[in-house]
């Protein structure tokens, strides 16, 4: 069983560049703001020797190996939440994937533009998670005030009431879901779909001439269970238009 990996994060910071990288597409990843509007998917298929080993063992006639669907999603930006820029579409995205991967742009390239005008990994970086913290406070007050008109056991309602409001308090210390110590109670709450609960990982999208102090610093900044992986898209597209037998050389 496959499951689906967002690409987010804000503009012409590389997502749709990543996207094609890891997908073989060819979709556009121009040098403007909201060069993607709709979400592009592609599947990949992950081998696995064990699979075609134990396809061979049982004379399997055919061996399906599990898919990941990349999804690249529209950049965010500051008041995402507030549905600047088509914030809120573009947020609503998110909820479907099951894995978030933060791209954070650290090359400098005069020829991309910044929406902010200049470039700052940890501030971008900090900016996108309180929108989707934000995004999250909306859905949980709005839930919270839905239960509290809703006919129902008062025992049940008290215990979600209560549950939701230490929940928001947790989200205005701009704090994601899944650090929340009762998470495994909003798991029990089917149609409570929170952007913060879901695992997130980051790609630090770097250059030839990028400040290794600056990105050491931004990791030092991140928590235990959050693991940045650092890619340098452009020479990895150069890398990627070489037959295999070179791609093999240089591996």
């Amino acid at each position: 069983m496959g499951f689906k990996c967002g690409l987010v994060g804000m503009p012409n910071v590389g997502k749709s560049s990543i996207f094609n990288l890891l997908t073989k597409q060819s979709i556009p990843a121009n040098n403007y703001p909201f060069c993607t509007i709709d979400p592009n998917n592609a599947f990949v298929e992950v081998p696995d020797e064990r699979l075609s080993k134990l396809s061979k063992i049982n004379n399997s006639k055919k061996t399906v190996n599990a898919a990941i669907e990349f999804v690249d999603i529209a950049g965010l930006i500051k008041g995402a939440s507030k549905g600047e820029g088509l914030g809120n579409e573009f947020l609503s995205h998110i909820n479907s994937v099951d894995v978030i991967a933060h791209v954070v742009r650290f090359f400098e390239d005069k020829d991309i533009i910044h929406v902010k005008g200049s470039i700052n990994p940890s501030d971008d970086f900090n900016d996108i998670n309180l929108e989707l913290i934000l995004s999250d406070l909306n859905q949980v007050t709005k839930y919270l005030e839905r239960i509290n008109k809703k006919k129902m056991e008062q025992k049940e309602k008290n215990r979600l009431s209560e549950l939701l409001s230490s929940l928001i308090m947790h989200l205005e210390e701009e704090k994601f879901v899944s650090s929340y110590e009762k998470i495994g109670e909003l798991y029990k709450i089917p149609d409570l779909k929170l952007l913060t609960s879901k695992p997130m990982f980051i790609i630090a999208n770097i250059d030839d001439g990028y400040d290794k102090e600056i990105l050491n610093a931004f990791k030092n900044t991140l928590s235990e269970n959050q693991k940045c992986v650092v890619i340098d898209t452009k020479i990895e597209q150069e890398i990627s238009q070489l037959s295999p037998e070179e791609q093999f050389r240089i591996s």
